[in-house]
């Protein structure tokens, strides 16, 4: 991996030689160029990159007004991943290039559920900047799902809590519970549990969606009920001492529950 500056930026890539007398020289070409102001790859200002194809495709989905969670989980993928490759050029993107500088360190870390979500998220992502600008004779990532395959046996499912006597397992999961230090923390998990409810729906909670009094709580808006109708769910003893918990830890100038 080599790293030059340009322009204020910081420009990795990855160098590949047999030699390394040989990676040296191409490191010092990259660097004199750097230094003349051209970009390593020979990208113009005129290129089209990979930045300009993510803003282009996160500004269609903010036009779809899609979920605050899918929302988010898109920014930190994007922050995270693509970002530090955005001056790429996408006439330049190809199968391996993907999996050899984006993909391959997620592999070696074994996310193989977040390797599919990027290579999904690349494939959406060129097939938007076909369609938009079809004078670059983009090619994009058709083989990319032939190129890396999860091998077999990665990875297990966890245990059911239908394995097993149940009582203690639950009782086991309330021992683990009882050694996470945050209160926040604690609080959410045993809610997980009394609620029945998906971890984004409580971590959403507000303290406008709960009525003490009738100890109900109101779930607004769901994975699967996106129109505002909701459910309403029976708060036991023990669900109320828990949401007080939370509350009363909460700062007052906000309405959403610290978790």
């Amino acid at each position: 991996m080599h790293r030059i500056v340009l322009d204020g930026k910081r420009i990795d890539r990855v160098i590949r030689a047999d030699l390394l007398e040989e990676a040296r020289k191409i490191a010092l070409d990259c660097y004199t160029m750097a230094k003349s102001g051209l970009h390593p790859e020979g990208i113009s200002e005129f290129d089209l990159t990979l930045a300009q194809a993510v803003s282009d495709y996160q500004a269609l989905q903010k036009q779809k007004k899609i979920s605050q969670a899918t929302d988010k989980k898109l920014n930190l993928t994007i922050n995270k991943y693509l970002k530090p490759h955005f001056d790429y050029p996408l006439s330049k993107i190809k199968t391996r290039t993907v999996s050899d500088l984006i993909l391959r360190p997620i592999i070696d870390n074994g996310c193989w559920d977040m390797v599919n979500y990027v290579k999904r998220l690349l494939q959406k992502i060129m097939q938007l900047a076909r369609a938009k600008y079809p004078e670059w004779n983009l090619d994009g990532l058709f083989e990319i799902d032939m190129l890396i395959q999860k091998s077999a046996g990665t990875s297990q499912h966890h245990p059911a809590m239908t394995d097993g006597d149940a009582t203690s397992n639950i009782r086991s999961l309330y021992d683990v519970f009882r050694c996470i230090f945050q209160m926040s923390s604690r609080c959410l998990c045993e809610l997980s549990l009394h609620l029945l409810l998906r971890p984004s729906e409580i971590v959403e909670l507000k303290v406008t969606d709960v009525n003490m009094q009738s100890r109900i709580l109101m779930v607004q808006k769901t994975k699967t009920i996106r129109d505002g109708s909701g459910f309403r769910v029976p708060l036991s003893d023990q669900a109320v001492k828990l949401l007080n918990i939370a509350f009363s830890a909460k700062n007052k100038s906000e309405e959403s529950v610290p978790f």
